[in-house]
């Protein structure tokens, strides 16, 4: 990731979110996320089954993961744009793949070895068109609900620190892959 940008970000998830904003690249973010929404809207793939499924996606994740869900509202606040449009755009490979089958053109890849040559290795490819270009991210996030005390998140601005990969202060790294739904 050469050329990221590089975040300091602590306090609650909300104002953690709200500070990505402070990097500023405000069009840069539009363009990456807002901007693939309107597409989808464009293409027809926000249609009724979409929207059952985000509002099923939406209910889950305020129950199941309320920290994260205040770090969205935070990042939409902090750029000025709509929260339900950026869920929107979190969901939008899973609403594609269910709607016109499964397939891999835009994501990310990953994967690791246990006995790596100084212990376990994780490798993680960021396979993004180039709208991220320009807003990828490196960001240290602190915070009450960070219970390790801190984790470094790899990213795009726009996004919650889990988008992408990252690892905590005792050496949990997680790195997501690109996986179609069927």
């Amino acid at each position: 990731m050469s050329g990221a940008l590089s975040l300091h970000l602590s306090g609650s998830a909300a104002e953690r979110g709200r500070a990505q904003a402070q990097a500023g690249r405000i069009e840069e973010v539009r363009a990456a996320t807002l901007g693939r929404v309107a597409q989808a809207r464009a293409e027809g793939l926000i249609d009724t089954a979409a929207r059952d499924y985000l509002r099923a996606q939406h209910a889950f994740h305020m129950q199941a993961d309320p920290e994260g869900m205040a770090e969205l509202e935070g990042i939409a606040a902090g750029f000025g744009f709509d929260p339900q449009e950026m869920f929107i755009h979190l969901h939008l490979g899973t609403l594609r793949d269910l709607k016109g089958g499964a397939r891999l053109a835009d994501g990310c890849s990953a994967w690791a070895v246990g006995a790596g040559p100084d212990g376990p290795l994780v490798v993680k490819n960021r396979d993004f068109t180039g709208t991220h270009l320009g807003i990828q991210s490196v960001a240290r996030h602190a915070g009450p609900d960070v219970k390790t005390g801190a984790m470094l998140c790899l990213g795009s601005l726009g996004s919650p620190g889990a988008y992408s990969s990252g690892i905590n202060l005792r050496g949990l790294a997680l790195a997501d892959t690109q996986v179609a739904v069927r």
